[in-house]
């Protein structure tokens, strides 16, 4: 066997040491009970008098990607309160260093770097949703500062479900007002949208993230529509595919 010479090793252990590497990151899976205790919390002191709409969109099993608009802090925990499945979701990494992003956790988020094309939680949804999880995204990317979803959506939840050959589902929430004193808010839950691997995605990507827009606009306008028609608290089940949490009894 030849062998290497002195300065070839030094050179390749300098190679080595200076090339970038993938970033290691370990997920923790929430687990189940503590999750169900957080869902617990959240309904009978966060989102009382809330109401979802369409669960029949939701896949009995099997992944999925729910595409949100995002308007208050409580979206996240609203949306994995009231979808009878287990929801993972993306939250931004600054929140890791505060009590909210751990209470996130425990209902199942996981952190992405924003503005980084950060691959590793790229490459997580997809291996989650491949599993059959569904992961919430927030597309806009932050929070809107007005009742409306923003005019430019990020691909990221798109490119989630086509890598993963899995569903995307629009979702609208009327939260823009919520606080701990007024706490109902809307959730509609839109059809099924299923976009495939070709050729040309650059293209096919403003295509598809206008009809989810679209979709999703349509969607926040039924949940808006429904919070100004006053149904809050009227009912706790009804036959329409709607979900109430209820007011608690005195």
């Amino acid at each position: 066997m030849k062998s290497v010479s002195k300065g070839t090793r030094q050179a390749l252990m300098t190679v080595s040491m200076s090339a970038p590497r993938a970033e290691a990151r370990s997920w923790v899976e929430p687990s189940e009970r503590l999750r169900d205790v957080a869902i617990r919390v959240v309904r009978h002191t966060l989102i009382r008098g809330s109401r979802v709409y369409g669960l029949d969109s939701i896949p009995p099993i099997g992944g999925a990607v729910l595409a949100m608009n995002h308007f208050s802090a409580i979206d996240p925990p609203l949306v994995a309160s009231l979808v009878p499945r287990s929801v993972r979701f993306m939250m931004k990494s600054e929140l890791e260093r505060f009590p909210y992003g751990h209470a996130l956790a425990l209902l199942g988020g996981f952190p992405v770097k924003r503005g980084a094309g950060d691959r590793v939680a790229f490459t997580h949804a997809c291996n989650l949703v491949r599993d059959g999880h569904l992961v919430g995204m927030c597309v806009e990317g932050t929070r809107q500062p007005t009742k409306h979803v923003a005019a430019h959506i990020h691909r990221g939840a798109i490119a989630v479900a086509v890598r993963a050959g899995v569903p995307i589902i629009p979702c609208g929430i009327a939260s823009f007002e919520w606080s701990v004193r007024r706490q109902g808010c809307c959730l509609v839950i839109g059809p099924q949208l299923r976009f495939v691997r070709s050729e040309g995605r650059g293209k096919r990507y403003e295509l598809e993230a206008t009809l989810l827009r679209r979709e999703m606009c349509l969607a926040l306008a039924q949940a808006q529509d429904a919070l100004r028609r006053g149904f809050l608290g009227t009912v706790e089940n009804e036959s329409d595919g709607s979900l109430v949490v209820p007011f608690p009894r005195p």
